[in-house]
C-alpha cells in the first residue's frame, strides 16, 4: 500500500497539473470574441437574428443547425446575463473540449493502451493547434469531433442495443453540428462487439437517422433539398492532392516536422513492429479508427480548405500511436505541438502558400490575432452613430488584416449588438451579391424584398474601391439598383 499511494500522489498532481495548464492556455482564445474566421461571426449574427424572429436561418450551406440552435441560446442567456454573447459560446465550446477530451481518454482505455500512455496522449490532444485554436472560440469544430468520438466511445463497450442507440444518437447530434461528421459511421458500426455487429448496427442507423431527420427538418422545410448541395468551389484533383497533404502536416505537426518525427518513428524498432502488427493483426478497436482516419482524409480531400476540419483523424492517428510509440515519444510530440501554436517553422508560407522557408505565427497565435481584430472592429463599428433601420457596408482594409468587408444591420429601435455586425460574404441581405464564385444562400424572397425596400444603405468609398479592383460587378449593380437612397461615406 505504501508504494501505490504515491503513485497515486504523482497521478493527481500530474492531472492537476495539466488540468491547470489547460484552462490557463484557454484564456487568450477565449477573450478574442467569436474567434479568428469570420464564419463564427456570421452564426452570431445569424443566431441574432433567428432569436429576434422566431424562424431558421440558414448561416452558411448545408447548414449547421445545431451549431446555429446552440449560438442562439448563447445569446439568449448572454442578454438575461447582461454579458457579451461570446463568453456564454466560448463557455460552451469549452465544456464540449472537455468531453472530448474525456471520450479520448474512454477509447484509450478501450483499445488496451497502457496507463502511462495516458497523461501524454491527453496533454498531445489538448495542445494539439487545431483543437487548442478552437476549443474556447464560437466554432463547431470541437462540439462536432467531441460528439464523433463520443460515439464511438460508446459503440466500443455496446454489447446492448441501447448503448448502440446511444452512439447513433451522439453521431447524429455530431453530424447536427458538422454533417461531415457522418463519415465516421462505419467507425462507429466497426467498434461494435463483433458478436453483436450484426444486429446492433441497426439501433445505431436508427439513432444517425432519427436525429438528423429531426435536425435538417427546419433547413429542409425553409431552404429546400438544395441547400444541401455543395456550396465551394472544386480544385483540380492535382491542386486537392498537394492542399490534402498540406493540410495534414498542418493538423498533425507543423511544417518539416512531421516528415521528421516519422523519420525518428522508422528508426525505432519497436515502432515498426508495432506499424506491422497494427496493419497485419488489428483489433476491431484499431480496425475503427483506421476507418476513420480513412474516412476523414477522403472526406477532406474533396474539400481541402480548413486543417481543423481533420481534428477527429487527426486524433485517431494519436489513439493510434498509444499502440506504437512509448510514452515519452507522445510526451515530446505534445511539447512540440505546444511551442508550435504560437511559433511555426515551416518550408511554406501559411498565409500565401509560397515556399518560404522561415518561422510564421502558429495557428493559436494567428487565430487569436485575427479575432482581438474582429472584435476590436465590430466595437469600432458599434461606437458609430448610423441612421436607425439602415444597412451599413464597411471596408476593413484601412485598419489592416486581410480586408474583409463588414455589414451592420442597424436596428430600428433596439440598441446595436456585437453580433448586429459581421462580415459580408454571408449576410442574408447581400450574400447573392458577394458569395462570389461559390453558390449563393438561398433565402425567401419576400423577405429579403421586404428587407431591401425598409433600409437605407450606406457604403463606405473603401469597399466600393475594393468591389472594382476585385471585379465584383454584381455588388457594384446591387449598389446602383438599391430601392432605397444609397450614402457612400468614410468611416474614418
Amino acid at each position: 500500500m505504501d508504494s501505490i499511494k504515491p503513485a497515486r500522489v504523482r497521478a493527481l498532481g500530474v492531472a492537476v497539473a495539466l488540468c491547470g495548464a489547460y484552462a490557463l492556455s484557454r484564456v487568450p482564445v477565449f477573450t478574442a470574441g467569436y474567434g479568428g474566421d469570420g464564419d463564427y461571426w456570421n452564426v452570431a449574427s445569424v443566431a441574432r437574428r433567428i432569436l429576434e424572429s422566431g424562424e431558421y436561418e440558414m448561416a452558411r450551406a448545408p447548414g449547421n443547425p445545431l451549431h446555429e440552435a446552440q449560438m442562439a441560446v448563447a445569446l439568449w442567456i448572454a442578454d438575461a446575463a447582461g454579458v457579451s454573447g461570446w463568453w456564454v459560446a466560448n463557455s460552451f465550446t469549452l465544456l464540449w473540449g472537455v468531453l472530448l477530451l474525456l471520450a479520448v481518454d474512454r477509447i484509450r482505455a478501450r483499445i488496451g493502451s497502457l496507463r502511462a500512455h495516458r497523461w501524454p496522449l491527453l496533454a498531445m490532444v489538448a495542445f494539439l493547434p487545431i483543437f487548442w485554436a478552437h476549443s474556447a472560440d464560437g466554432s463547431d469544430h470541437v462540439p462536432a469531433a467531441a460528439l464523433t468520438l463520443a460515439s464511438i466511445a460508446c459503440a466500443l463497450p455496446a454489447e446492448s442495443a441501447a448503448a448502440a442507440l446511444l452512439s447513433g444518437v451522439l453521431l447524429g447530434f455530431a453530424g447536427g453540428f458538422r454533417i461531415g461528421s457522418l463519415v465516421f459511421a462505419p467507425a462507429a458500426i466497426l467498434a461494435l462487439p463483433t458478436r453483436w455487429r450484426s444486429w446492433r448496427w441497426l439501433a445505431l442507423s436508427l439513432g444517425v437517422a432519427l436525429v438528423l431527420a429531426l435536425v435538417y427538418l427546419p433547413v429542409l422545410h425553409s431552404q429546400g433539398i438544395s441547400a444541401l448541395s455543395p456550396t465551394h468551389r472544386a480544385h483540380s484533383i492535382l491542386g486537392r492532392l498537394a492542399r490534402t497533404a498540406y493540410r495534414i502536416d498542418a493538423a498533425l505537426l507543423p511544417g518539416f516536422l512531421l516528415p521528421f518525427a516519422v523519420f525518428l518513428i522508422g528508426r525505432s524498432r519497436r515502432a515498426r513492429h508495432g506499424i506491422v502488427r497494427l496493419f497485419r493483426r488489428p483489433k476491431p478497436a484499431e480496425i475503427s479508427l483506421l476507418s476513420g482516419l480513412l474516412a476523414s482524409i477522403l472526406l477532406f480531400s474533396w474539400l481541402p480548405l480548413d486543417a481543423a476540419y481533420l481534428l477527429p483523424g487527426a486524433i485517431s492517428v494519436f489513439l493510434l500511436a498509444t499502440r506504437i510509440v512509448r510514452p515519452r515519444v507522445l510526451a515530446a510530440c505534445a511539447c512540440v505541438a505546444a511551442l508550435s501554436a504560437w511559433f511555426e517553422p515551416n518550408l511554406v508560407d501559411p498565409r500565401t502558400g509560397r515556399l518560404a522557408p522561415g518561422i510564421y505565427p502558429g495557428r493559436v497565435s494567428a487565430f487569436v490575432h485575427e479575432g482581438r481584430m474582429f472584435k476590436d472592429y465590430t466595437a469600432f463599428l458599434l461606437s458609430r452613430r448610423f441612421p436607425p433601420g439602415s444597412l451599413v457596408v464597411v471596408s476593413r482594409a484601412p485598419w489592416g488584416g486581410r480586408g474583409e468587408e463588414f455589414v451592420l444591420r442597424v436596428p430600428a429601435e433596439s440598441p446595436l449588438r456585437a453580433e448586429d455586425a459581421s462580415p459580408i460574404r454571408t449576410h442574408p441581405e447581400l450574400n447573392d451579391v458577394w458569395f462570389v464564385g461559390y453558390r449563393p444562400l438561398l433565402h425567401g424572397e419576400s423577405r429579403r424584398a421586404l428587407a431591401l425596400s425598409n433600409r437605407r444603405l450606406l457604403i463606405d468609398a473603401d469597399a466600393i474601391d475594393r468591389a472594382r479592383q476585385e471585379a465584383h460587378g454584381d455588388l457594384l449593380a446591387a449598389v446602383s439598383s438599391w430601392p432605397r437612397s444609397v450614402e457612400v461615406f468614410s468611416p474614418e
